[in-house]
């Protein structure tokens, strides 16, 4: 699945920071920027901003007011996206998938 917004699924926290620090990748983006390409509610882009800028993993850049990644930011992302891509593989490997298999009911 990715860093894609995962469609009918709950996402956890990990899930949420990464596609918020995957949209600072492109370069200083604001926002709605970040809003709109990790698929968030303002709500839950004000409650992971502080928590990503006190862990130091994305800055605000002071005259524009958009946020940048930081190399703690890219090290979090690319940890999270190794992580992600070996667990992905491993369900793979053992003829599992990650997505829910619809089981047909008999009447």
């Amino acid at each position: 699945m990715g860093l894609e917004a995962r469609k009918g699924k709950l996402r956890s926290r990990m899930d949420i920071i990464a596609s918020i620090l995957s949209c600072a990748v492109e370069g200083p983006s604001s926002k709605t920027r970040i809003m709109y390409k990790a698929s968030l509610s303002f709500r839950q882009l004000q409650r992971y901003l502080p928590l990503l800028l006190a862990r130091k993993l994305i800055e605000k850049v002071n005259a524009t007011g958009r946020y940048t990644l930081t190399k703690d930011g890219r090290n979090f992302l690319d940890a999270y996206k190794r992580l992600t891509e070996f667990v992905e593989t491993d369900l793979q490997k053992d003829g599992r998938t990650s997505k829910p298999v619809k089981k047909k009911v008999k009447y």
